[in-house]
Order: C-alpha cells, then sequence, then structure tokens
C-alpha cells in the first residue's frame, strides 16, 4: 500500500509541471451558493456543448484533460426514522443545487457528464470523450436492513468540424441494481421478511449537427450557432423488478428526443441560447405474459438565457473587472392522459468579479406551477386546478483567491418549498416528505470550499449541510438533516 502511495505522488508531482493549465469543476461553482449565472467558469457557460449538443464538442478550445470528481450526501430524518446516503459519481448525483447543470436538466440529455473523465480537443478541432463513473445509494426506512443500490454510467462522444458545420454523435449506457429486503406484518402474525430486487439498463443514443456564422470576423469574431440534435434509445430502458412470491414485472420505456436550438456568442463579453424540447416517451409492462397497452407522454420543454459581462475597469487594465449579470427562463409543458402539469422556471443572477482574484454576487431562483388533474375513471367528476408561484431559492456567495494558487469560497443558499393551495392537487416533495396544503418547509444551507491550481493541476472541495423546518398550522419541526460534501481533481495532460 506503501508503495502505490508514492508511486501516485510520484505521478501528480510530474503532472503537476507540465506546461499547461486546468479547466475548473462543478465544485467550484456549488462551493460558492451554485452562482452559475455569475461565475465565470467552463462548468457554467451557455454553449452548445454545455446544454447537451454533442457538435458543441468540437468548438471548444484546444485541450486535453482527464478529470475525476466524487460527491458524497447524507440525509437522515428525525420522525420517520429514515437515512439515505448517496457516495460515487453519477449524471444524476445529487443535491438539487440551483446551478446551471442541475437547472438546465429539462434540455440537456447527458447534464452531469460536461467535462467529465477524459477530454481531448486537437487544434484541427476534432474531439473526443470518454468518461464512466460508478455509484451507490443506501436508504433504510424502519428495517434492520438497509436497501443497497449499485449503478454505473458510461460515455462515449466525438466531434468534428468540416467548413461552416460542427457535428458529434455520443453514445451513453447506464446500469443500476437494487436487492434490499423489508419486512410486513398481516395483523397479529409476526413479520415476514420479503426480499425485492430491482434491475434498469438503458442504451442511448445522442447525434448533433450545428451551422456555425460568423456575424464580424476578426481576432474575436462574434458567432450565431443554429442547428439541433436528436436523441433514440438503441435499447429502452427496461425495468425488471422482483417481489418474492410475485412474478417477475417488467417495465420498459422507450423514448426519442428533438431539440432545435440557437446560440449567439460574443467572446469574453455575451452568451445566449434559446432550446427547444420535443420529449415523446411510451410504456408499458410485461407481467405473466400479459402485456399492457402503450402509456405515452409528450413533453415541451423551452429554455431562454444568456450571461453577460459588463467592463468597470479602464480598458487595458487587467485583470478587468467587470460586472457580471445574466437570466434563464425555462417552460415544461407535460402532458397525461390525466394531468395536464405547466411549470415555468427564472433564475436572474448578478455580481462583481475580477477573475483570480474575487467573486461575489446573489442568485434568485423561482417557479411557477400550473397543474389540471382529471380523473380518468370519472371524467364527470370536476377538474382539480392549482396555480401557485413560490421563490424556491436565494443564494450569497464568493471567492477570494489568497495567492495565486490557493482560494476560499464562501455561500449561503435560502431554500424554500411551500404549498398554499387547497384544491385537492397533487402535493409538493421536499427530500422524503409530501408539503401539504398550508404547509412550508425552509431551511439555510451554509456551503464552503477552496481551491487549488498548480500550472495544470487543479484540486477543488465543498462541503454544505442544512437543517430543514417543516411548518405546519400546528407549529414548527426540523424534519431532516443533510450533510454533503465533494472533491474534483483536474489534470490538463496537453502541450
Amino acid at each position: 500500500m506503501k508503495k502505490l502511495l508514492v508511486i501516485a505522488g510520484i505521478v501528480l508531482i510530474i503532472l503537476a509541471h507540465m506546461a499547461s493549465k486546468a479547466v475548473a469543476s462543478q465544485i467550484r461553482v456549488d462551493s460558492m451558493a451554485s452562482l452559475g449565472l455569475v461565475v465565470t467558469d467552463p462548468e457554467s457557460e451557455i454553449t452548445p456543448y454545455d446544454l447537451g449538443n454533442p457538435a458543441g464538442l468540437a468548438l471548444l478550445s484546444p485541450q486535453t484533460n482527464l478529470e475525476l470528481s466524487v460527491p458524497w450526501y447524507s440525509e437522515t430524518s428525525n420522525n420517520k426514522q429514515i437515512n439515505f446516503q448517496y457516495y460515487g459519481a453519477s449524471p444524476d448525483q445529487p443535491p438539487g443545487l440551483p446551478n446551471l447543470e442541475n437547472s438546465t436538466v429539462l434540455i440537456n440529455p447527458t447534464a452531469g457528464l460536461q467535462y467529465q473523465g477524459f477530454l481531448d480537443v486537437e487544434k484541427d478541432h476534432w474531439a473526443y470523450q470518454v468518461s464512466g463513473g460508478l455509484y451507490g445509494e443506501d436508504l433504510s426506512e424502519n428495517a434492520p436492513e438497509p436497501v443497497h443500490s449499485l449503478g454505473g454510467y458510461g460515455l462515449v462522444s466525438a466531434a468534428g468540424i468540416l467548413g461552416p458545420l460542427s457535428f458529434g454523435t455520443e453514445i451513453e449506457f447506464s446500469q443500476r441494481n437494487d436487492n434490499s429486503i423489508f419486512y410486513i406484518q398481516m395483523g397479529n402474525n409476526p413479520p415476514v421478511a420479503l426480499s425485492t430486487k430491482f434491475n434498469e439498463t438503458e442504451l442511448f443514443s445522442n447525434t448533433g449537427l450545428l451551422l456555425n456564422i460568423p456575424l464580424e470576423e476578426g481576432s474575436h469574431p462574434v458567432w450565431l450557432r443554429a442547428g439541433g440534435s436528436f436523441l433514440f434509445d438503441i435499447l429502452p430502458n427496461e425495468q425488471d423488478n422482483f417481489l418474492q412470491g410475485s412474478p417477475e414485472a417488467v417495465y420498459k420505456l422507450s423514448t426519442t428526443l428533438w431539440e432545435p436550438c440557437l446560440y449567439l456568442e460574443v467572446p469574453g463579453t455575451f452568451q445566449g441560447g434559446l432550446v427547444a424540447e420535443f420529449h415523446n416517451t411510451s410504456s408499458y409492462s410485461v407481467q405473466a405474459s400479459t402485456t399492457s397497452p402503450t402509456f405515452p407522454t409528450s413533453t415541451f420543454n423551452l429554455m431562454a438565457l444568456y450571461k453577460w459581462k459588463i467592463a468597470l475597469s479602464r480598458p487595458g487594465e487587467a485583470p478587468a473587472l467587470t460586472l457580471n449579470h445574466g437570466l434563464l427562463f425555462g417552460l415544461s409543458n407535460e402532458g397525461l392522459p390525466s394531468l395536464t402539469n405547466l411549470k415555468n422556471q427564472l433564475q436572474v443572477g448578478v455580481g462583481l468579479e475580477r477573475e483570480k482574484d474575487f467573486t461575489v454576487g446573489v442568485q434568485l431562483d423561482g417557479t411557477w406551477n400550473c397543474e389540471n388533474f382529471q380523473q380518468t375513471t370519472q371524467p364527470t367528476k370536476p377538474v382539480n386546478q392549482t396555480d401557485q408561484m413560490t421563490l424556491d431559492q436565494i443564494c450569497l456567495g464568493g471567492e477570494k483567491w489568497l495567492t495565486p494558487q490557493l482560494a476560499i469560497r464562501l455561500g449561503l443558499i435560502y431554500e424554500n418549498a411551500v404549498e398554499n393551495q387547497n384544491t385537492g392537487g397533487p402535493a409538493l416533495t421536499e427530500g422524503f416528505y409530501s408539503i401539504k396544503a398550508g404547509q412550508q418547509a425552509q431551511g439555510w444551507m451554509p456551503t464552503a470550499g477552496v481551491g487549488f491550481e498548480e500550472r495544470n493541476l487543479k484540486l477543488d472541495g465543498v462541503i454544505w449541510f442544512e437543517n430543514p423546518q417543516l411548518t405546519t398550522p400546528n407549529g414548527s419541526v426540523n424534519i431532516s438533516n443533510i450533510l454533503g460534501a465533494g472533491i474534483s481533481a483536474v489534470l490538463a495532460l496537453g502541450s
């Protein structure tokens, strides 16, 4: 073991003295309260690549990087005796912080995988990415034996440029397995132990194409990029459930997704994007040699967002002081046989930044939900309607570089979930808890982190915690204790 540690240390020292500079990590943004609309960072840019179009991979600057990030998350309830722990690397890793990665997941089928793993962009703009990860989840709920979940994923991408066109394709595979034992009690009989198994497998392909139009020539051209991407299942998402004493149940879900997009880029000043998504799924179950009818779902998502940097310092002063601001507007319209759900999302951020010196900013996140629920078995029953506006999060954060190599980051996030309607519509969910009419869940989440950069090596770490309170007409109670942490390392391997 000592020999392995010595060898690993020697390798890191050698890589740290290679003449190249590393890129950043999402953990840097999260450690300052997830100010994605304020911070200048490759992980929070508004580009086709960052928002899920594989053709955008070829538009990145030449680089060869190896990035690894490992999150950890734990939540323990105070009144339901539930404990949940998450560890490892996964594209859908918690928590749902208000960074651009999580905020744009509606239009980004590979959210969480950008810049992960091995990334190589050549000077002729042929580009490749290989990423993968393993993760685990442990959940215990009033049972002597917890539920263990193990999963993994893999992503392979390739992209290139031919004249004014950039094109790219990617294939992602994911696998998840659950094995658990839980206990049920019928009447006065002793509890009976039942075993369950759950397996989920998915393999899909995503292909993108962009037309790159220079609106202004020169050393810093202005680009208009128009195109889209198309995703389909190579193998449908298959969920295999087994409950002791019952027939095996297999659920299959087929997905197609088409995303037209439009981007405007003024290097160093402005980034804007408009992305629409037409998402169609169909699912059916197979149990005891009987196939259920197909259950179709269609969703339309639209997202418009921008980031703008306005110089406040004198021309030629470096590093420049800038006023950074940005906005994100998202619309999601989901249509089911019994439910129509319209959700609007709005984020606004503003702050001051002097790169490699300091950053400070504030970001607001709100939603507006409109739901119409009609029971298909009782079509004559009146439609239940909900209409609710919520200020979900207020984020304050910043970063200060103490030396050219070392930075500290702090943040504070106020989270709010409220259900103020009495129409009988579906309740909101906060963690393991359903928030019913007249209830509200609130919490303060401090975040803290450090960063280290030395030539081509970059290390980032974050830790955060929260104790949300549930407010009801009968008073307030602390509902859970949440703790999260994460580390990331980026090595720039190119010259």
